[in-house]
C-alpha cells in the first residue's frame, strides 16, 4: 500500500512539472511573438512616426502607411471577389530586398535578368490568402482604420509601406528566392519585414480584360484574321514574312497524321520575348544560349488536336497551336495572337518564375577521358566501318575527343554549376507566337 501511494505520489508530480513545462512553452511562444510585435511598435515610433503620424497600426498588428489614396472612386479591391495588379518590393529591417517586381530595383541591387518579365502581380483576391501572404490579404480584403480614425479601402493606384511582422509574413521559417523577382538576402525567421506595395489594377472579370487587349492589339497591328469563325479571340496573320512581289505562301499544305517541324518565338503583348527555340533569337535577346534549341516535331491529327513528341495527343502544345497550325502551310512563315484560353489559362506557368541549377561532377570529365581512348583504338581498327577508317571521319573523330580529353584533365576535380532561370507567365495572359514551318 505505501509502495502504491509513493508511485502515485511521483507519478502526479510528474504530471505537474510536465504540465508546467508545457505551460512554459506556450508562454515563452507567446511572448516571442509579443515582443517581436513591441519591437515593431517601437521602431515605427522611432522611425516613421517620429515626425508624426504616418503608419497607423491595424488590429491584428499591421502597420500601414499610405503615400497615395489612388482612385478612390474606382472599385475597392475588396469589392466581393476582385483580382489585382500589384508591385511590391519586400526588404527587411535594415533595407535589403528579399523580393522586388520592379526592374528598376533588381538592376539596382543587381539581381536583374534579362529572363524575368517585370510586371505587376497578378493575383485572386478572395476570402482567403491563397497566393497572398496573410498581411497583404488582410490590407486588400478589409476597410482600414486612418490615424484620424476615418475609414479607407485599397483602389487603383493607391501606394504605400507595410510594416509587418511575421506571423502575418513568412513565420519562423523566413524565405529566400534567387530567381527572377528574388533579391540579394533572405529573410530570416521571426522577424518582421517591409512591403512596399502599389495597386495597379483591380478587375471582378479578368478575362474581359485580356480580351480587350488582344482586340487592341490586333486593330494596331492589321493583317489579322480569325483562325475560323467559331473561335473567338484566336488571330491568325498568315502573310507575316511573305517573300517580296508574293500575295500568298504557295508550299505544300499539312496534312492530318502529318508531323512537321516548328521553329518559334514567344512573346507578350509588350513584345518581351519569353520563350524561343532559336538559338540566334536567343543571343540577340539575352546575350546568351543556356540550352541549345531543337525544331519541336508537331504531328497533326485534326484542328484542335496534336501530340508531342512522346505521342501523347493534346498534350505538348497549346491550343492556339492546335487550332493554328493544321491550317499552315510548308515553308510558311505566319503569327498568332490569343487570348490566355487557348494558352496557359487562369494558372499561369511557372508562377513567380524558376531557376534550376545543374552541377557537373568529375564523372563527365572522367567519361571524356575515358571516351577518348575507346574512340581513339576503335578508329585505330577501322571503326566506323564505311567512313574510311584512319585519314577518314575516324580520324577527324579521334581529334575531337582528344580536345575533349585535354578540358577534361583541366577540368578534373572543378564542380560548375549552370543556374537557368525560366520565365513567368501570368494568370489570364494573352500571348504572341511567330511560328516557321519547315519545308
Amino acid at each position: 500500500m505505501k509502495r502504491t501511494m509513493k508511485f502515485l505520489r511521483y507519478a502526479l508530480m510528474a504530471m505537474v512539472v510536465a504540465t508546467g513545462a508545457i505551460s512554459c512553452a506556450d508562454k515563452v511562444e507567446i511572448d516571442l511573438e509579443e515582443k517581436e510585435q513591441q519591437s515593431l511598435d517601437a521602431w515605427v515610433a522611432k522611425h516613421v512616426n517620429n515626425n508624426g503620424k504616418r503608419a497607423v497600426r491595424q488590429e491584428n498588428g499591421l502597420w500601414v502607411e499610405i503615400s497615395d489614396y489612388g482612385d478612390t472612386k474606382s472599385m475597392a479591391t475588396n469589392d466581393t471577389v476582385t483580382w489585382v495588379k500589384y508591385n511590391f518590393t519586400m526588404r527587411d529591417m535594415t533595407g535589403n530586398v528579399i523580393f522586388s517586381r520592379y526592374e528598376d530595383i533588381a538592376k539596382w541591387q543587381g539581381t536583374y535578368t534579362k529572363y524575368t518579365h517585370y510586371v505587376p502581380d497578378y493575383i485572386f483576391c478572395g476570402e482567403y490568402a491563397a497566393n497572398l501572404l496573410e498581411g497583404t490579404h488582410y490590407l486588400m480584403r478589409n476597410t482600414l482604420t486612418n490615424y484620424d480614425g476615418t475609414k479607407f479601402k485599397m483602389h487603383a493606384g493607391t501606394k504605400g509601406t507595410l510594416y509587418i511582422p511575421s506571423t502575418l509574413a513568412y513565420g519562423a521559417t523566413g524565405t529566400s528566392n534567387d530567381a527572377g523577382y528574388g533579391g540579394q538576402y533572405s529573410l530570416n525567421g521571426s522577424v518582421p519585414s517591409i512591403i512596399d506595395f502599389e495597386i495597379v489594377h483591380v478587375t471582378k472579370d479578368p478575362v474581359k480584360d485580356e480580351e480587350k487587349e488582344v482586340e487592341s492589339f490586333v486593330a494596331a497591328t492589321g493583317n489579322w484574321k480569325p483562325v475560323n469563325d467559331t473561335l473567338d479571340y484566336l488571330y491568325v496573320d498568315k502573310k507575316f514574312r511573305l517573300p517580296e512581289g508574293e500575295t500568298a505562301y504557295k508550299g505544300d499544305s499539312i496534312k492530318v497524321d502529318s508531323t512537321v517541324k516548328i521553329w518559334y518565338v514567344g512573346k507578350f503583348l509588350d513584345g518581351f520575348v519569353f520563350d524561343t527555340n532559336i538559338d540566334s533569337i536567343k543571343r540577340r535577346v539575352f546575350g546568351e544560349v543556356q540550352s541549345t534549341g531543337e525544331a519541336l516535331d508537331f504531328t497533326v491529327k485534326e484542328s484542335g488536336k496534336s501530340t508531342d513528341e512522346s505521342g501523347d495527343e493534346g498534350s505538348g502544345y497549346i491550343n492556339a497551336w492546335n487550332y493554328t497550325i493544321p491550317h499552315l502551310l510548308k515553308g510558311q512563315w505566319a503569327r498568332v495572337v490569343a487570348t490566355s484560353f487557348y494558352c496557359y489559362g487562369s494558372s499561369g506557368k511557372y508562377r513567380n518564375g524558376s531557376a534550376t541549377t545543374t552541377n557537373s561532377s568529375d564523372y563527365y570529365y572522367m567519361n571524356m577521358y575515358n571516351n577518348y581512348y575507346s574512340s581513339y583504338y576503335n578508329s585505330m581498327y577501322g571503326g566506323y566501318g564505311g567512313y574510311g577508317g584512319i585519314g577518314g571521319y575516324d580520324d577527324y573523330y579521334s581529334y575531337y575527343m582528344y580536345q575533349e580529353m585535354l578540358n577534361a584533365q583541366e577540368n578534373m576535380g572543378e564542380n560548375v554549376q549552370t543556374t537557368t532561370v525560366t520565365t513567368e507567365v501570368q494568370s489570364y495572359t494573352p500571348l504572341y507566337f511567330e511560328i516557321y514551318i519547315e519545308e
